[in-house]
């Protein structure tokens, strides 16, 4: 995603702006980069309130989000993350920022990968 955004969504459980699938050990998960775009006032009721990456069906998932240069701010959850929810897989930031969101547990991101 180049320049973009993506603001306002909500979902019933997991991953208000971004549901980013773990898939299996034969497919591999879904990759998701954003460049200079903006992910803000997202929802989610139990996880991941900007982006929710999920564990895959297999052994190790390499399900990604990448952010280049944008924001992930003021996305809420009443569980944890409340910008990056990580069951699995990998968060990377380049000269990105996660600001002023909020979750019971992990108001920037939290990973519940082993």
């Amino acid at each position: 995603m180049n320049s973009g955004s993506i603001t306002e969504n909500k979902a019933a459980v997991s991953g208000g702006g971004i549901y980013i699938d773990g898939g299996t050990a034969t497919t591999g998960g879904g990759t998701f980069t954003m460049y200079e775009g903006g992910l803000t006032k997202n929802e989610a009721a139990v996880s991941g309130g900007g982006v929710y990456i999920a564990a895959s069906s297999g052994t190790s998932s390499n399900a990604s989000f990448r952010l280049e240069g944008g924001t992930v701010a003021h996305n809420t959850t009443q569980g944890d993350g409340g910008a990056v929810y990580m069951e699995d897989g990998s968060l990377t930031v380049v000269l990105g920022s996660i600001d002023d969101n909020e979750a019971r547990n992990g108001g920037g991101c939290m990973s519940a990968a082993a």
